[in-house]
């Protein structure tokens, strides 16, 4: 079932609804919990959503997923799927385990004892997203 897609026509922003997806609702919920954790995660997604209207036909699924794995890669953003530091859980929606955890003070606590915080600033995150993919990158699967 595709979803309902709508088109502000002031904003330009697109909305969809999808209606009995449930699993498109738990990835919903687990992006949601990245920009919770980091709202720079939500506004360079923006941004490169914004920059790559103009020049390519990349979906907005893709953008998000290419700019999680750059921000999970220099260490701003933990993968919470692999994060258990409350209970170990398994949520089975469809056949997929689409458990996260979900305890960001938790998650905020282990990436200070492991990982020194990047501070870049989300233009200082937007160039390094290019330079990433444009140099660094070298497979061609996320």
């Amino acid at each position: 079932m595709y979803p309902l897609v709508y088109i502000d026509k002031k904003s330009h922003i697109e909305c969809r609804l999808a209606i009995n997806r449930v699993l498109d609702g738990a990835v919903s919920s687990l992006l949601s919990a990245y920009g919770k954790y980091d709202t720079r995660f939500i506004v360079l997604v923006y941004s490169i959503k914004e920059y790559f209207k103009e020049y390519t036909e990349l979906t907005s699924y893709a953008i998000t997923l290419m700019t999680l794995h750059y921000l999970q890669t220099i260490r701003v953003l933990p993968c919470l799927q692999i994060l258990s530091l409350s209970k170990p859980t398994v949520e089975i929606v469809n056949d997929k385990d689409v458990y996260y955890e979900k305890k960001l003070d938790k998650v905020r606590e282990y990436m200070k004892k492991t990982y020194s915080t990047n501070n870049s600033s989300v233009g200082e995150l937007f160039i390094g997203f290019f330079i990433y993919y444009g140099f660094t990158f070298d497979v061609f699967v996320i």
